[in-house]
């Protein structure tokens, strides 16, 4: 059993109904432009927020899976909120933070994993 379209050319008739729909979703239609610097690329990946975009990923290193404490995890929500920053940025903040407090013992650390990495 072969199924063909059905033809509807009739209905077309004196109003030009279709060729009207045709014309009116062909002209003017935005095409999709593939031949992008790096410089427009680099640009549009700046500009876009990618958390949680498809195919839009940070390298692995960069990204971690975590668990909080319930305490921990309302501190962040809460704060993050009254800081105007996401849960996200909050948190790095606060990280940043205890690094600058604590660099020299950070910087001692990074110097043995090196020394024993040999």
């Amino acid at each position: 059993m072969t199924t063909s379209k059905k033809d509807f050319s009739f209905v077309e008739g004196e109003s030009g109904v279709y060729s009207r729909i045709k014309e009116a979703t062909t002209d003017g239609r935005r095409t999709r432009r593939s031949d992008y610097t790096e410089e427009e690329k680099a640009a549009a990946i700046a500009a876009m927020n990618t958390q949680g975009k498809k195919g839009m990923k940070y390298p692995k290193e960069l990204r971690m899976n975590m668990a909080f404490s319930p305490e921990v995890s309302d501190f962040i929500r809460t704060m993050s909120k009254i800081e105007g920053l996401k849960m996200t940025a909050f948190t790095n903040k606060c990280l940043s933070e205890y690094i600058s407090e604590h660099r020299e013992v950070y910087d001692k650390v990074l110097q043995l994993r090196e020394e024993f990495h040999k």
